[in-house]
């Protein structure tokens, strides 16, 4: 069995995400329909999630289009 861990965070408790590893997008993000972002950071926005792709492009993306957020350990 493959141990999970997860987190609830609120908007108001922080502005940006980023992870701690420097050789790859090691954050998830699964979108409905199987599509998957990988990144290094993302901030939250009220109701979307603004993902850092790459050092000058960022994607919005809505709550409701999210499946899951994973960070690769």
């Amino acid at each position: 069995m493959k141990r999970r861990s997860y987190a609830v965070i609120a908007p108001e408790d922080t502005a940006e995400i980023r992870s701690s590893a420097t050789d790859s997008d090691s954050i998830r993000i699964r979108l409905k329909g199987g599509s998957d972002l990988r990144c290094k950071e993302f901030s939250l926005n009220g109701d979307s999630v603004a993902v850092k792709l790459g050092s000058a492009s960022k994607v919005e993306v809505r709550w409701s289009d999210i499946e899951s957020i994973s960070f690769a350990q």
